[in-house]
């Protein structure tokens, strides 16, 4: 009965988000002698980045389940312009609730395109694209000619927007058949390969993402590919502590006995005890 009763209360409440919807067309229409703004119209301003008047078109907030794909479809545009306000006003309304890879790529992909790194966090930040155990990490997806969203940044020279990425932990090493995005990157965007610091934290981030998505093998080559890399970075460049560096250690023997690979467990576990206590040394 508790069933029946909480779904008579989701068609009630279903009724009246229709009927209020509705209410404001009319209102809408006796108002401007027009009726509510068309898909076109929310591609236009989405494009645009007119984010108040995207604002009031969303009104009543539409329900993502029946507007997914066109949210999706203005948020791919505003990203493609730069438009991090209303992105995030489309990414709030439900606007990556639909499907988000296509042989375009994904809107990290448009993102990328357009250059913006306040659009990529925006999407990043999101619980929707976080990685989930046994599924390819969205923010490694390729588009169609096999490029990630690191690569179409690194390529177009997009220095903010791929270092953005590499920071979220974007897999540097991947190859789209020829070349990686470190080989790929043009003008500005050189700097951000070129870093060691910048190298240093994409592999710590990527190997975190790797955990996540269960893929110890993976995360296991991301840390070590970082702890390989923090001897160069220089002290003044974002370096990190020592702390950082036994994690990494610890981070490593968690992922070599889930491989179970207990010989390389060990040794890693040693060498994170032996950081830590030079670290509590030195504080």
């Amino acid at each position: 009965s508790r069933l029946l009763k909480d779904q008579t209360r989701d068609a009630r409440d279903d009724f009246v988000k229709e009927l209020v919807a509705l209410r404001h067309e009319v209102a809408l229409l006796k108002k401007t002698g027009q009726k509510s703004l068309r898909d076109d119209d929310l591609m236009a301003l989405s494009q645009r980045g007119d984010a108040a008047s995207l604002r009031r078109a969303l009104q009543p907030e539409p329900r993502a389940t029946h507007y997914a794909r066109l949210l999706l479809s203005c948020l791919r545009e505003a990203c493609k312009n730069g438009h991090d306000a209303a992105a995030g006003l489309l990414i709030r309304r439900g606007a990556l609730q639909d499907d988000l890879r296509s042989t375009e790529g994904t809107p990290l992909h448009d993102a990328a395109r357009g250059g913006s790194a306040p659009c990529l966090e925006l999407i990043l930040e999101s619980d929707l694209t976080a990685p989930q155990a046994g599924l390819p990490d969205l923010l490694d997806a390729a588009d169609a000619s096999g490029n990630t969203a690191l690569m179409v940044a690194a390529s177009l020279g997009h220095a903010d927007a791929a270092t953005s990425l590499l920071r979220a932990g974007a897999d540097a090493d991947l190859y789209n058949g020829e070349s990686t995005a470190s080989t790929l990157a043009t003008d500005a965007a050189c700097a951000s390969f070129s870093s060691p610091a910048e190298r240093f934290w994409n592999a710590s981030a990527a190997g975190n993402r790797a955990w996540r998505r269960r893929d110890f093998s993976s995360a296991r080559r991301h840390f070590s590919a970082a702890l390989q890399g923090a001897g160069s970075v220089e002290d003044g460049e974002a370096a990190p502590s020592e702390i950082d560096l036994a994690r990494l250690e610890l981070n490593c023997a968690k992922a070599s006995l889930r491989l179970k690979d207990a010989t390389a467990a060990s040794d890693h576990a040693r060498k994170a005890l032996q950081r830590h206590a030079a670290a509590s040394n030195n504080s």
